[in-house]
Protein backbone atom coordinates (compact mmCIF):
# COMPACT_ATOMS: atom_id res chain seq x y z
CA UNK A 1 0.00 0.00 0.00
CA UNK A 2 1.46 3.33 -1.03
CA UNK A 3 0.65 6.57 0.78
CA UNK A 4 0.04 7.62 4.35
CA UNK A 5 0.04 4.17 5.92
CA UNK A 6 3.19 2.98 4.16
CA UNK A 7 5.34 5.49 6.13
CA UNK A 8 3.52 6.15 9.42
CA UNK A 9 6.64 7.21 11.33
CA UNK A 10 7.27 10.14 8.97
CA UNK A 11 3.96 11.96 9.36
CA UNK A 12 3.82 12.65 13.11
CA UNK A 13 7.09 14.55 12.79
CA UNK A 14 5.63 16.65 9.98
CA UNK A 15 2.78 18.02 12.07
CA UNK A 16 3.92 20.03 15.10
CA UNK A 17 1.28 19.86 17.82
CA UNK A 18 1.39 22.35 20.65
CA UNK A 19 -0.08 21.34 23.97
CA UNK A 20 -2.00 24.30 25.35
CA UNK A 21 -4.20 24.95 28.34
CA UNK A 22 -7.95 24.54 28.11
CA UNK A 23 -8.97 25.36 31.67
CA UNK A 24 -11.52 28.18 31.29
CA UNK A 25 -13.88 25.90 29.39
CA UNK A 26 -13.79 23.41 32.28
CA UNK A 27 -15.03 25.90 34.88
CA UNK A 28 -18.45 24.84 36.20
CA UNK A 29 -20.31 27.86 34.77
CA UNK A 30 -18.78 27.28 31.31
CA UNK A 31 -18.65 23.50 31.01
CA UNK A 32 -22.39 23.18 30.35
CA UNK A 33 -21.98 25.49 27.33
CA UNK A 34 -19.82 22.94 25.50
CA UNK A 35 -21.68 20.69 23.08
CA UNK A 36 -18.96 18.04 23.23
CA UNK A 37 -16.84 17.29 26.31
CA UNK A 38 -13.83 16.39 24.18
CA UNK A 39 -13.84 19.42 21.82
CA UNK A 40 -12.77 22.37 23.92
CA UNK A 41 -11.36 25.83 23.11
CA UNK A 42 -7.75 26.58 23.94
CA UNK A 43 -7.38 29.41 26.46
CA UNK A 44 -4.71 31.31 24.53
CA UNK A 45 -6.81 31.68 21.36
CA UNK A 46 -10.38 31.49 22.60
CA UNK A 47 -12.91 34.08 21.52
CA UNK A 48 -14.15 36.26 24.37
CA UNK A 49 -17.60 37.77 24.13
CA UNK A 50 -18.11 41.33 25.29
CA UNK A 51 -20.18 41.48 28.45
CA UNK A 52 -23.18 43.72 28.06
CA UNK A 53 -24.18 43.25 31.69
CA UNK A 54 -22.39 42.00 34.82
CA UNK A 55 -24.31 38.70 34.89
CA UNK A 56 -23.40 37.76 31.30
CA UNK A 57 -20.53 35.42 30.64
CA UNK A 58 -17.75 36.12 28.14
CA UNK A 59 -17.47 32.41 27.36
CA UNK A 60 -18.33 30.74 24.05
CA UNK A 61 -16.80 27.52 22.78
CA UNK A 62 -14.89 29.19 19.95
CA UNK A 63 -11.28 29.77 18.92
CA UNK A 64 -9.60 32.20 16.56
CA UNK A 65 -7.74 30.49 13.73
CA UNK A 66 -4.90 32.12 11.82
CA UNK A 67 -5.16 32.55 8.08
CA UNK A 68 -2.45 32.35 5.47
CA UNK A 69 -1.47 36.00 5.65
CA UNK A 70 -2.82 37.29 8.96
CA UNK A 71 -3.72 36.21 12.49
CA UNK A 72 -7.26 35.64 13.73
CA UNK A 73 -8.64 35.37 10.20
CA UNK A 74 -11.32 32.80 11.12
CA UNK A 75 -13.39 31.64 14.06
CA UNK A 76 -14.21 27.98 14.68
CA UNK A 77 -17.11 27.23 16.97
CA UNK A 78 -19.62 24.50 17.77
CA UNK A 79 -23.29 24.56 16.98
CA UNK A 80 -25.26 26.11 19.83
CA UNK A 81 -27.23 24.23 22.42
CA UNK A 82 -30.77 25.21 23.38
CA UNK A 83 -29.51 27.31 26.30
CA UNK A 84 -26.60 28.88 24.33
CA UNK A 85 -28.41 29.85 21.13
CA UNK A 86 -27.94 33.57 21.86
CA UNK A 87 -24.15 33.33 22.18
CA UNK A 88 -23.29 32.84 18.47
CA UNK A 89 -25.51 35.82 17.65
CA UNK A 90 -23.70 37.90 20.25
CA UNK A 91 -20.45 36.83 18.59
CA UNK A 92 -21.67 37.82 15.13
CA UNK A 93 -22.96 41.20 16.30
CA UNK A 94 -19.73 42.02 18.14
Amino acid sequence: MVGFFSHPAVYPLSFPFVISSASICREPENFTKNRYADVLPIDSSRVKLKRESPHESDYINANFVNGFDHDKAYICTQGPLVHTVKDPWRLIMQ
